[in-house]
């Protein structure tokens, strides 16, 4: 399993990891932007071997029953124990994005990942995608103690299980799987990924 001794050489490769900046404009059409970019990387990363063996490697582990819910919470779970959410946000009116295999790329030598709302969407999307055939949406929100409370200023997933329906996947708190954040001011439209 990833971030343990012994593993595989050459398991990273050193080119092909989906990692980009987005300069965007200002209010809608710049989180418009943005989204269109997560969606971007996100549906690139749930195809690389390393991602999809990884997910199977957490799964296989897995002492959930084996529903929808409880795999996705499993992949949650471990996305949340090897990432940190760092308090420093990216420049404003510039997005870093991280595909998939490059954050587990960094978990692998860091042993933790400092990663912000769409980095950890993006990873989250992509395990969830790499095994399982289950509808996702970004759920774009604004927060009323954020400098522009109009503002759509966070990103999280939601996921949508045959035995739970639609559950959010936030994972910028130490919250469990299903906690939507608090203090929102403002929802966006949901965006299907």
């Amino acid at each position: 399993m990833l971030s343990q001794p012994g593993r595989q050489p050459g398991r990273f490769p050193l080119a092909g990891f989906a990692y980009h900046h987005i300069n965007y404009a200002e209010g809608e059409p710049g989180v418009a932007e943005v989204l269109r970019g997560i969606r971007g990387t996100g549906r690139f990363t749930p195809h690389s071997p390393l991602v999809r063996e990884t997910a199977e490697e957490i799964l296989a582990a897995d002492s959930w029953p084996p529903t929808d819910s409880s795999r996705v919470q499993s992949l949650y779970e471990w996305v949340r124990s090897r990432t940190v959410y760092p308090p420093v946000a990216d420049q404003r009116g510039v997005e870093e994005l991280r595909g998939a295999d490059y954050s587990l790329y960094r978990i692998d030598t860091l042993g933790r990942l400092p990663a912000d709302c769409d980095c950890l969407t993006i990873l989250l999307g992509a395990l969830i995608a790499s095994v399982l055939d289950v509808p996702q949406r970004l759920r774009p929100v604004g927060f009323l103690e954020s400098e522009a409370p109009d503002e759509l200023s966070h990103v999280y997933l939601e996921v949508s299980t045959r035995d739970a329906g639609w559950v959010a996947a936030d994972l910028i708190d130490d919250q469990p799987f299903g906690w939507e954040p608090v203090g929102v001011s403002r929802v966006g439209e949901a965006v299907p990924v």
